[in-house]
């Protein structure tokens, strides 16, 4: 049942030049942010500029998939949650991710056990829940001790959540502290076997801009893919 007060009419022609628009905004914003990527730009405007562009190609699909719908008297009915409220992001990320391939959709690991605090408001309560879920794993691998089973790393994807986390300075009242950015280093200390430590240069598709450069390489292969106008 269609909600009248959350919905649009829009004909025909008005769906597809907002998909148009949608696409065009979409390039725009990726071709800004690999200028970002070039030029030694700022890492977390260039991550929300990328998840903005996210958004928008699931707004142009979601608004396309509106075509499909059977046209009313009023014209074909489009949801106001495209355009409006908390809602409409996670709706068009969630559609984003659906269409587009693993290396458009994940920023960084995170390690739970070390750097659980960086992660967004909207993963914490995952990361609480990570002890009884290894927990549970022990109990599993005791029963059946020829699987394996690992559950160290969160895989941080490019999102409304980490948009947010980037953006905005926030309070993170568990931990008694404003919150961390997650920002990608270039670099990360680990301990030699001597107990000193030392600082070792990560895998070369983990580091900024790179991971975000091949991040938009592919989306500009998926948008080819999905719109051809």
């Amino acid at each position: 049942m269609v909600n009248e007060k959350r919905t649009l009419y829009l004909s025909d022609e008005q769906i597809k030049e907002g998909v148009k628009l949608c696409i065009k905004n979409v390039n725009n914003l990726i071709f800004d942010c690999e200028i970002l990527c070039n030029n030694n730009g700022n890492e977390a405007t260039a991550v929300s500029l990328y998840t903005i562009a996210l958004e928008e190609f699931g707004k142009a699909s979601l608004l396309q998939k509106c075509l499909n719908e059977k046209p009313q008297r009023k014209g074909i009915p489009v949801s106001l949650d495209l355009f409006q409220g908390v809602r409409g992001h996670y709706l068009k990320m969630e559609e984003a991710m659906d269409l587009l391939p693993e290396e458009c959709q994940i920023y960084q690991k995170v390690n739970l056990e070390t750097e659980a605090h960086k992660l967004p408001s909207g993963y914490k309560q995952f990361a609480r829940n990570v002890p009884k879920m290894r927990e549970a794993f022990r109990e599993f691998q005791s029963k059946f001790p020829n699987m394996s089973i690992g559950a160290d790393h969160f895989h941080l994807p490019f999102d409304f959540e980490t948009r947010k986390n980037l953006l905005y300075v926030n309070w993170d009242p568990e931990n008694k502290r404003w919150n961390d950015d997650v920002i990608i280093e270039e670099y990360e200390i680990i301990e030699t076997d001597w107990g000193h430590e030392k600082e070792v240069e990560k895998n070369y598709e983990e580091l900024y801009p790179d991971i975000l450069l091949i991040a938009i390489d592919s989306f500009r292969s998926e948008i080819n893919s999905n719109f051809n106008f």
